[in-house]
């Protein structure tokens, strides 16, 4: 049963996160033959996750929190115009989030986590070239004429880079050989693709989540200063070389601003604007909300905006205006639990593992860094979602592994011990052989 779980879980990964074919962003969507294979996968995936749940799970305070934030995204429908939108958005959320919580609480070791996650990165690697590769050589579904970003008209430039930013980070492990330098040529693609994309929030991402990264992975404390003392004397090279207008600085500054003129970029591309009217219509239906995932289509003219947003651009407001109180509640609860990947990197990687829980900390830091300008996690269902609660949930088993872990040591330990007494146990001579 495991193996169809995580045969679903490869089926909405890649329904939900690659290029198939182009609809207008504000259009009120309409079922096709795409729509409804997102559907049957998400159900399937309620279906599987139901029966590999235990009746005797022991829920955690990320699985209930996320129960709750689930049952908000459904209550939203009853008050949305958009009542048969918000209920498919609802199965997929509602598909996902059991076929992952019912994963990682079925897990029985690290080997199995590390699985999951392995196969998140294969699928995902995967979808990441293929519309890549789309986006670059065929012309009906090439970057846009917005400053030729790589991923506009197929995916979106900011998910294709912060998913190549993912990809680079969990890439890192200690192979050798052949397979190292695979390895090092698929993060050289990765890194072309963050560059071409133009996106600001993930480049942020990619960098501090990496100086994280680079940090938790030294044990040397002399390591780590060299690290801080290296990162502050570039960001101090690059503040000079602004100030007294150096060529490659100034370069680095006009891809940052891809183009825009200094009004366009202090309102952070128009976003001060959206977030001012939707504080203004979420009081309209500040309990339930205005419909989980319809935001570009409730959320009305935005003013002073030539163009129409395709959600709020900022996750808080995001889950405020389409869920309500109800929602905002657990969903913050959510996103200040998985902080722990990055208070307590460091005692997560002796309970679990070095790469998983650098790998949480990795996607928790970017998150975090998108939560002001993106929406990532409350908006329509992506490969991240699945991710993050893949993360989530295997906080709720901390005390199961740590148990585990004690078990494993004292068993070895109590296996040397009994060997030592054998091998220093005294020999007799044989009294057979032992005459009067």
């Amino acid at each position: 049963m495991t193996r169809i779980a995580l045969a679903v879980l490869v089926c909405i990964l890649v329904f939900q996160g690659t290029y198939f074919r182009h609809r207008d962003t504000i259009a009120v969507p309409t079922v096709d033959w795409l729509i409804l294979a997102r559907l049957s996968a998400c159900a399937a995936a309620f279906v599987v996750g139901t029966v590999l749940i235990s009746r005797k799970v022991s829920w955690g305070f990320g699985g209930k929190s996320l129960l709750f934030y689930v049952l908000a995204t459904g209550i939203s429908a009853v008050n949305s115009p958009y009542f048969k939108t918000v209920a498919g958005y609802f199965i997929l959320l509602l598909g996902a989030s059991t076929l992952m919580l019912a994963l990682v609480y079925r897990a029985r070791s690290i080997a199995q986590l590390e699985r999951i996650q392995k196969i998140w990165f294969l699928t995902v690697g995967v979808l990441v070239v293929k519309d890549a590769l789309t986006a670059m050589f065929f012309v009906g579904a090439s970057s846009s004429a917005e400053q030729g970003r790589l991923g506009m008209g197929v995916t979106h430039a900011t998910e294709l880079s912060l998913f190549a930013a993912l990809l680079f980070w969990m890439s890192f492990d200690p192979s050798k050989g052949v397979r190292r330098i695979v390895l090092w040529l698929w993060r050289i693609f990765l890194l072309y693709v963050i560059i071409a994309a133009k996106s600001r929030v993930p480049i942020a991402g990619f960098t501090i989540a990496g100086l994280f990264y680079a940090f938790f992975s030294m044990k040397h404390y002399l390591k780590r200063g060299l690290l801080i003392g290296c990162t502050g004397f570039l960001a101090a090279l690059l503040m000079f070389g602004l100030v007294i207008g150096q060529n490659w600085a100034g370069d680095m500054s006009k891809y940052m601003k891809r183009g825009q003129d200094t009004e366009e970029f202090g309102s952070f591309t128009g976003r001060t604007y959206i977030w001012q009217h939707i504080l203004q219509e979420s009081r309209k239906s500040p309990i339930a909300g205005n419909g989980y995932g319809v935001s570009r289509l409730t959320m009305g003219k935005v003013p002073n905006m030539n163009w129409e947003p395709p959600h709020c651009h900022n996750e808080a407001l995001e889950v405020l205006f389409n869920t309500g109180i109800l929602g905002f509640i657990p969903f913050l609860a959510m996103i200040v639990y998985n902080l722990k990947w990055i208070v307590c990197t460091e005692r997560l990687q002796r309970t679990f593992s070095k790469k998983l829980a650098l790998n949480a900390m990795c996607l928790a830091v970017m998150l975090i860094l998108s939560f002001m300008f993106e929406v990532r996690l409350s908006g329509k269902l992506s490969p991240i979602q699945p991710l993050f609660l893949f993360y989530l949930m295997i906080l709720d088993r901390e005390g199961y592994f740590l148990a585990l872990k004690s078990t494993q040591q004292f068993t070895q330990e109590s296996l040397a011990t009994s060997t030592a007494r054998s091998n220093h146990r005294p020999q007799f001579p044989n009294r057979d052989l032992i005459r009067p």
